[in-house]
């Protein structure tokens, strides 16, 4: 009797032979060779936790790293080079539905070979910012319905943006040189930031 199980690194094929030798005092011998072949089954990423981040506009956000929570890098547990994506949308739900590229929002900066993000809203950015960041390692793996799909793993957080309040900038006026009694013409102070 032969057992092995096999463990995650020992993809490949082994050839494996049995020899038989009988107890006769000329003793007799019969071997039988068989291979093994063992395939690969893909184990999916497994991305760290991604904390929620609350800060006000025109403020980094603390740098979010996305890795495998096995390696603490960016190769999984079978040592599959990962590739990230990243997602936006302002339905906080915790799902990824309305989504689009987090590309698109202005300020974002994204990796998708480290899953590093980077944003820094503008003034005119506040609210609630859902981002889902996934990685996959090119593979396929059996769901719990026995059917093949992608494998990956994503991770949903949010980015509360705080507005920030900016006090007016006035524009410069010149001084004026009047005689008493004579009325001073009109000064019209303007927020030089917003003029038209």
């Amino acid at each position: 009797k032969i057992n092995w199980t096999p463990d995650f690194t020992q993809s490949g094929q082994y050839e494996f032979k049995i020899t038989a030798v009988d107890d006769d005092p000329r003793p007799l011998k019969n071997s039988k060779v068989f291979t093994i072949n063992v395939e690969n089954v893909n184990r999916p990423p497994s991305l760290v936790d991604i904390s929620d981040q609350e800060i006000k506009e025109d403020q980094k956000i603390k740098e979010v790293d996305a890795n495998d929570k096995i390696t603490l890098g960016d190769k999984d547990i079978d040592q599959e080079a990962l590739k990230y994506s990243c997602f936006i949308d302002q339905n906080i739900n915790k799902k990824i539905d309305g989504s689009k590229d987090c590309l698109k929002l202005r300020g974002v900066s994204f990796n998708t070979s480290t899953g590093k993000l980077n944003w820094k809203p503008d003034f005119f950015q506040s609210g609630d910012y859902e981002f889902t960041i996934t990685a996959s390692d090119g593979g396929q793996v059996k769901n719990s319905e026995g059917t093949t799909v992608e494998s990956m793993d994503s991770k949903t957080f949010l980015v509360k943006v705080k507005n920030n309040n900016r006090a007016p900038s006035l524009e410069k006026i010149d001084n004026k040189i009047i005689n008493e009694n004579e009325k001073i013409e009109d000064i019209i102070a303007k927020d030089q930031s917003v003029l038209t």
